[in-house]
């Protein structure tokens, strides 16, 4: 597999996908703009890639105030949600991120040079794809890498500190069966013990190595803590089908089917860190459907 770094900017970016998740964006934006990005490679050297998922490395980033809007865009429509007979208003929450997209893929030698050759006409382009709803802008110059099966070279290329959305979503499964609680109660708490966590961190450790230390002195055993869990955040990462698709007659006939938001949880990893973890969790984001699900998640 082969990586391609690109730096970015993008400003408006949608931080609201659903109606239960703020402040970040959606999981299937990041793995959708790198399939996309692609795409347009493939459009321009006539070779064929395989996507292999996508990681957003985040430098910067800053959430706008949130405003009201119509959640139908027609302006009819809207008047209907204002007269009480549609669905109202929320919340619109945007941002400005700025920071690098490393995009994985499959291709043989031929289209690998090929893509090496196309990379400043690739850069020009770029911005025609937007993020997330938003308007993407390509900072610097773009680094393909071969051989990149875990993405680590690309992600040492990368200056300073910087953020990575790293998927977690398994660990909600995993909590809500040993505690017997249901998805959301399990988001819940985990969010709840990260911050935790996170507030008493480096006042754990210190009590954590004075223990050590008194076990030592006493020759008996330490009880084993709790794994740190770092920042974790909700993330949405797709939709789940209420029924199977059938068709409808609005006028023009197309098959339809009523869907609920999918919430998953990633964690927001320093770069530094997950390029030398060994835990096994994926920042890659990828495209994953079925009849009954459409989701984007962490690919190894």
């Amino acid at each position: 597999m082969h990586t391609l770094v690109i730096p970015f900017a993008a400003h408006n970016v949608n931080l609201r996908p659903s109606l239960h998740v703020v402040g970040t964006p959606a999981a299937t934006a990041i793995s959708g703009f790198g399939h996309a990005a692609l795409r347009l490679i493939a459009e321009i050297t006539g070779q064929a890639l395989a996507d292999q998922g996508s990681a957003l490395v985040i430098k910067s980033y800053d959430m706008l105030p949130g405003r009201s809007k119509a959640r139908l865009a027609m302006k009819a429509d809207a008047g209907k949600a204002k007269a009480g007979t549609e669905a109202g208003m929320f919340d619109e929450r945007l941002g400005i991120i700025t920071g690098s997209f490393v995009i994985r893929f499959e291709a043989s030698a031929s289209a690998l040079h090929q893509v090496e050759e196309h990379l400043t006409d690739l850069k020009d382009l770029l911005h025609t794809l937007g993020f997330s709803g938003g308007v993407l802008q390509v900072t610097d110059k773009l680094n393909l890498n071969a051989n990149d099966d875990n993405g680590l070279i690309a992600f040492k290329q990368i200056p300073g500190h910087h953020r990575v959305l790293v998927d977690r979503t398994e660990m909600l499964t995993t909590y809500a069966e040993a505690m017997g609680v249901d998805h959301l109660d399990a988001l819940a708490q985990l969010l709840v013990i990260s911050q935790e966590q996170r507030k008493t961190w480096g006042q754990g450790q210190a009590a954590k190595k004075s223990a050590d230390d008194q076990v030592n002195q006493e020759g008996g055993e330490q009880e084993e803590d709790i794994p740190y869990l770092g920042r974790l955040v909700p993330m949405s990462i797709g939709y789940r089908a209420i029924e199977l698709a059938r068709p409808r007659n609005t006028g023009t006939p197309y098959l339809h089917a009523y869907a609920e938001p999918v919430t998953g949880m990633a964690r927001v990893q320093a770069l530094s860190s997950y390029i030398r973890s060994e835990e096994g969790f994926s920042a890659f984001w990828a495209h994953s459907h079925n009849d009954r699900a459409y989701i984007s998640k962490g690919e190894i």
